[in-house]
């Protein structure tokens, strides 16, 4: 009993003392070559390290990407509701006698001496990266070194963060890499490095290192079950945000203005993104593409004459362009002018006869217009195109059923069926159009 407080204490004592602390994910026993390695890639992982404080208190890491610019990385996520706001705060790693201060509540209460003011300059949901300047870096801090090519499995990673878990900073993790490949989030896919190097809040947006202390991933989340999986951004998530990034913070070009516009319009800001598109058209008045995204976002917003007008407007510059077909179409759709839809899904299967959704988008809407014959026409090539969903199975049954072609539309919600989860909605819906087929048949 002695033995067991005594190795409690022990623990509470090292999770708050004001040093470098050290949570392995490797076992006891390990050769003194790998902690070795292990500290050595603290000690230069935390010069480029920081804590990113909003409201005063640490609510993620972050590491310098570049000196010159004064540029911090960290996680949308960690910094969206500051974007335009003045309050955060980059807390750079301090030394007193030679020893690293770790303690969180040192920081927090306002006793750090490098702590500077930042401001979100430019955030990703997607890919959940996001941009802070801070007005100036101490002496002593560099820019991370960032890998060239993606993290193998087996390899051993290095995470720093300032997990709140042991109320420290600057907390050293080791793992594995088990796989890098892409997850879908809500905000899109992204590729990640899926290993066992164990992640809590607070460790967000800190950089995950190879054994040479070059950045391999941004630390973003842990799965909430009992496998203790850590995920980071892949590198090569990192090197397409820093190439779009500088584009979008000071654009120039209607390009430029376009893509921002679209990265507003992405974490919907559609004010900001109607603005750059005016901008982008004003350089460029006759931008066919600058108009296809006035037309998205107006559709976005519910303003949907002004996405019919800005779609026709790129169809007169680009009579080619399904894009802004498809926009006018879903502003008709839900307008219920079924004919104007009806014709500029036409246009699309005629431009591209190898799109199935716009096929079996067409079919949806002939069937609103009754159409059940040529529907069913529409449909079978949208199945063909492998369009073989739910809807189009469904939708084709629908007609069948109307046409009292009965043992056809049994066939098409016997196949829709298969495609549904027991229990759902759908699934409730398609037998009760089973069960109204057998009542006709018999």
């Amino acid at each position: 009993m002695r033995s067991l407080l005594l190795s409690i204490a022990a623990s509470f004592l090292l999770a708050f003392l004001p040093t470098c602390v050290y949570a392995q994910s490797k076992g006891i026993g390990e050769p003194a070559m790998a902690i070795s390695q292990a500290t050595k890639v603290h000690a230069d992982v935390v010069a480029s390290t920081v804590a990113v404080m909003v409201d005063g208190r640490v609510s993620g890491t972050g590491w310098i990407i570049d000196a010159d610019k004064r540029w911090i990385i960290t996680n949308h996520h960690v910094v969206a509701r500051q974007v335009g706001k003045a309050d955060i705060k980059v807390a750079f790693p301090e030394f007193q006698d030679g020893e690293l201060v770790t303690e969180l509540e040192y920081y927090e209460r306002g006793d750090a001496k490098l702590t500077r003011p930042g401001k979100v300059l430019y955030t990703d949901a997607r890919c959940d990266l996001a941009i802070v300047q801070v007005s100036a870096l101490p002496d002593g801090s560099r820019a991370l070194r960032v890998a060239t090519k993606s993290a193998r499995p087996g390899s051993t990673v290095y995470a720093v963060g300032n997990a709140n878990t042991y109320a420290a900073l600057w907390v050293l993790r080791t793992g594995t890499v088990h796989v890098v490949a892409p997850i879908v989030e809500s905000a899109g896919r992204v590729y990640t490095v899926a290993s066992d190097v164990t992640l809590n809040p607070g460790d967000s947006g800190g950089p995950l290192v190879n054994e040479r202390g070059e950045l391999v991933g941004v630390n973003f989340m842990v799965r909430s079950d009992f496998s203790k999986i850590g995920y980071s951004i892949d590198v090569r998530e990192l090197k397409q945000f820093m190439t779009i990034a500088p584009k979008i913070m000071a654009p120039e070009s209607a390009g430029d203005f376009l893509a921002r516009a679209r990265h507003h319009r992405d974490n919907r800001r559609f004010d900001e993104a109607l603005a750059d598109v005016a901008e982008s058209l004003r350089i460029d008045e006759r931008f066919a593409e600058a108009y296809e995204e006035r037309s998205r976002i107006h559709n976005k917003i519910g303003n949907y004459q002004e996405g019919i007008d800005a779609a026709t407007k790129a169809i007169e510059l680009n009579p080619c362009s399904t894009y802004a077909y498809y926009e006018r179409a879903f502003a008709y759709e839900q307008r219920k002018e079924w004919g104007n839809a009806i014709a500029d899904l036409d246009k699309i299967v005629l431009l591209d006869p190898k799109d199935g959704a716009a096929w079996a988008r067409l079919g949806r809407d002939l069937i609103k217009v009754l159409d059940h014959q040529r529907a069913i026409i529409v449909l079978n090539e949208a199945i063909r195109l492998n369009q073989k969903s739910v809807m189009v199975y469904e939708g084709r049954g629908d007609c069948n059923l109307a046409l009292e072609n009965y043992a056809a539309a049994r066939a098409d919600f016997e196949t829709a069926l298969r495609l549904t989860r027991p229990g759902s909605p759908e699934d409730d819906r398609i037998l009760d159009k089973l069960d109204d087929v057998e009542r006709k048949i018999r």
